[in-house]
Parts: C-alpha cells; sequence; structure tokens
C-alpha cells in the first residue's frame, strides 16, 4: 500500500485548516521491518524504501509551502531520524543482524535525501538534518540495545544517545 494518499490528505488538512499557517520544525522518523538477504525479496525493499525514504521526502514535499512561511520569519528545521546503519562507510561486523539490506539501504537513502534537501532547501533558509538516536530497546533494537526508553524515568525527559538525560 502507498503512503503517498495518507500524506496528502494529512498536509491537505493541516494546509487547508485556517489556524495552521506555517510549520517551524519537522521530525521524521519512520520504523521498518528487519529482513536477512537469504529471505529478502524486492516487495520488502519497496516496502522498507517507500516508509524509511519515500515517505520523509513526500512529506516535505507537500509541506514544504508551510515550510518556507516559517523560515522567512525564523529559524525553521527538518529532522529526519536516521541511523548508524544507514552508513555507507561505517564497517560492517560479521554478526548476521547488522546485514539487514532493507533497513540499511533504506536509511542510506534518507542520509541521501537529507543531503539533497539540505542543499535545495538551504536557499530558503530552512536546515535539513538526519539525526542518530543511538541503538535503542525497542521491538526493532532488541533487549541487548544500549539505551531503555520505555521505563518510566525517562518518560517526557530528552534523552541523549548515550543514555544520560540533558536537564530542562
Amino acid at each position: 500500500m502507498s503512503s503517498q494518499p495518507l500524506v496528502s490528505r494529512l498536509t491537505q488538512s493541516w494546509i487547508n485548516s485556517e489556524t495552521n499557517t506555517r510549520i517551524d520544525s519537522m521530525s521524521c522518523n519512520w520504523r521498518a521491518l528487519i529482513i536477512a538477504v537469504s529471505r529478502v525479496t524486492a516487495e520488502d525493499m519497496m516496502n522498507v524504501f517507500e516508509v524509511n525514504s519515500v515517505a520523509p521526502l513526500m512529506l516535505t514535499k507537500a509541506l514544504l509551502p508551510l515550510l518556507k512561511v516559517s523560515a522567512a520569519k525564523r529559524k525553521t528545521s527538518i529532522i529526519n531520524m536516521s541511523s548508524g546503519l544507514g552508513s555507507i562507510s561505517r564497517d560492517i561486523p560479521p554478526n548476521p543482524l547488522f546485514k539487514i539490506y532493507p533497513y540499511r539501504t533504506s536509511k542510506a537513502a534518507l542520509n541521501m535525501i537529507t543531503k539533497c534537501l539540505s542543499v535545495d532547501l538551504k536557499p530558503y533558509n530552512i536546515s535539513v538534518i538526519s539525526i542518530n538516536p543511538g541503538h535503542l530497546k525497542t521491538d526493532m533494537g532488541g533487549p541487548a540495545a544500549q539505551l531503555d526508553v520505555s521505563t518510566d524515568d525517562v518518560l517526557g525527559k530528552c534523552i541523549r544517545w548515550d543514555g544520560s538525560i540533558t536537564p530542562w
């Protein structure tokens, strides 16, 4: 199923609202299935690519008019949630869990989209970056991850990639 109709409906609803006249910051965070090469299919690759790469770009494109309005008056940012696993130059350990083709390639594509947008939107005073939050204890990250974000002692707080809390 394509994310484009959903993105279109959501953004048109936002843009058509009388109270929503600008967007100062936008964060894109997407999650998708992890599959090893022995089981990966073209459909898996396309589905994960659409979620992690295409959807953030299409959302940015759809909301660009509001982002430009904001950028004319104040600092405006687009923040994409990437992963260290999207790095092309980073070594891949011999662990098969790190050879997750759909996820890694989609995050590498997101990083390139981020770079392209940063160049294209710079004249409009819109900053575009990708952030790597680190290895999180989630369904996807697993129990061996360094940072647990589901406990009550971190809810509602600003958590750094290393697990420390940034004071408000």
